[in-house]
């Protein structure tokens, strides 16, 4: 079968299709329900136990048909982004079309359909878990996973590969990151706070910098809350790595007038 490149189409490799199911779902029974997305001409299906329900969205009506014939079972001819879920599914799996747009669209509606514990499982670029803020917005509901894939088992293909897993928890992890947190609260500091930790501006002094800063755009003295409120403006952080290092910096470094108040000294050694 011949990909449409102008529909995203990667297909992937049918042993692949189930190593995939073997290694990461061998747990599944009659009792689950698996939402195959971007279906395809049906290798996750397929892959998929027969005594376990199995349902696939496909936007390509000649695939869709292909998949039925192929796996003898239910493929809705729909748009992922846009077409409501056709089961309550304890797993959805997939090789979505590479579009963010249709991804989140199809992890939110996953969220209001799993129950806790369970999971989507998706073959994504590398590239969706790059950036901190995207990250930290799906750790908010999901703990993440992922496992490095060789891109040249698709024939064409550029992008490094991932097998992204989304579980629904209560309390959420992030497992096989790192510095996502930190960087994502870095980044939403005050513009000229953020200058000195992220690019080309951070320097080996940046934590006495940015309490130096802070005191003279307080007018000389501040608090510490004043001088945490001052670094990260209307938007408060969630860890506390960066208050813990300017607190340190701001009782070594710098002058207490009083109980919790720190200033300016004549001369501030900012070498922390």
């Amino acid at each position: 079968m011949k990909r449409d490149t102008s529909l995203n189409q990667y297909f992937m490799p049918v042993w692949a299709a189930e190593q995939i199911i073997k290694h990461y779902y061998s747990h599944l029974t009659e009792k689950d329900t698996v939402l195959d997305i971007g279906t395809g001409d049906g290798r996750f299906l397929n892959a998929i136990p027969q005594h376990v329900n199995a349902v696939g969205i496909e936007i390509d009506p000649e695939l869709a048909q292909i998949a039925r014939e192929n796996t003898g079972r239910e493929v809705i001819l729909g748009n992922a982004a846009s077409t409501p879920f056709p089961v309550k599914p304890t797993l959805v799996i997939g090789n979505p079309p590479f579009e963010m747009k249709v991804v989140n669209s199809v992890i939110d509606q996953a969220y209001e359909h799993l129950d806790y514990g369970q999971e989507v499982g998706f073959v994504l670029p590398v590239y969706v878990f790059q950036t901190a803020d995207t990250v930290m917005k799906y750790a908010e509901h999901w703990t993440l996973m992922h496992d490095l894939m060789p891109r040249n088992m698709f024939e064409g293909m550029q992008k490094p590969l991932m097998f992204a897993r989304f579980v629904k928890e209560r309390q959420t992890l992030m497992l096989g990151m790192f510095l996502y947190e930190e960087t994502s609260d870095l980044l939403s500091l005050k513009k000229k706070y953020r200058m000195l930790f992220i690019g080309n501006q951070s320097s080996t002094h940046l934590w006495g910098e940015a309490v130096e800063q802070a005191l003279v755009s307080l007018g000389g003295e501040g608090s510490l809350a004043d001088i945490y409120q001052e670094i990260e403006g209307k938007r408060p952080t969630t860890t506390q790595h960066w208050k813990a290092q300017i607190r340190k910096v701001a009782q070594e470094s710098f002058y207490k007038v009083a109980r919790g108040i720190y200033s300016l000294p004549p001369r501030v050694d900012i070498a922390a």
